[in-house]
């Protein structure tokens, strides 16, 4: 586009390229804002100075020591202790109470507690035989239709199949109303609409 085309749309369009241009200016004015205000800012670590809390029975107030002295920091702890003994009457304890009602129980404490003493707490042996692994492999599998005549028809899981055809390693052996037959391994598994 040359500039002459340029401009005669741009005074064809006058309002809609105002428009425009404010909205450029105001993405672009955004866009300075969060560089200027976003940009990391270096901080300093110096420590909390000035009254904190009133020893019981005196009007001093405990400060909080500027240098990182774990003595002092120490000794800090046991005085505001102090006062909260004064003149609330509360210890640690009482202070720092874990409430489990505003948790959700545990699954696992759940389950233990669910067992009781008739409740055997070693699972049963369960023999999977080589029937119930083809079952779980077809699982996924959806019979949705089968259509009868000359050459069957069978629609799983959104695709037509032919009997002799294979789907997931078992071959289609047989197609009649309403089901199929599946083979693998010697074994037969019948797969019916809507199971």
């Amino acid at each position: 586009m040359t500039l002459k085309q340029l401009k005669t749309s741009f005074l064809q369009h006058r309002g809609k390229s105002l428009l425009l241009g404010f909205l450029a200016l105001g993405f672009a004015g955004l866009l300075v804002r969060n560089v200027v205000l976003g940009s990391p800012r270096s901080a300093a670590a110096s420590g909390l100075t000035g009254p904190l809390l009133p020893t019981a029975g005196t009007n001093s107030a405990v400060s909080v020591p500027s240098t990182p002295d774990l003595a002092a920091r120490a000794a800090l702890s046991a005085k505001l202790w102090e006062t909260l003994r004064a003149k609330e009457g509360m210890n640690p304890g009482q202070a720092f109470r874990f409430d489990r009602s505003y948790y959700t129980a545990d699954p696992v404490q759940a389950a233990k507690a669910e067992l009781t003493p008739e409740t055997p707490s070693v699972p049963q042996v369960v023999r999977i035989t080589a029937e119930d692994r083809l079952r779980a492999q077809i699982a996924d599998l959806r019979l949705k239709s089968t259509v009868m005549g000359d050459f069957p028809l069978a629609v799983i899981n959104k695709e037509i199949f032919r009997q002799g055809q294979d789907i997931h390693g078992f071959r289609i052996a047989a197609i009649r109303p309403r089901q199929i037959t599946l083979e693998k391994q010697g074994l037969s598994l019948v797969l019916e609409i809507g199971k």
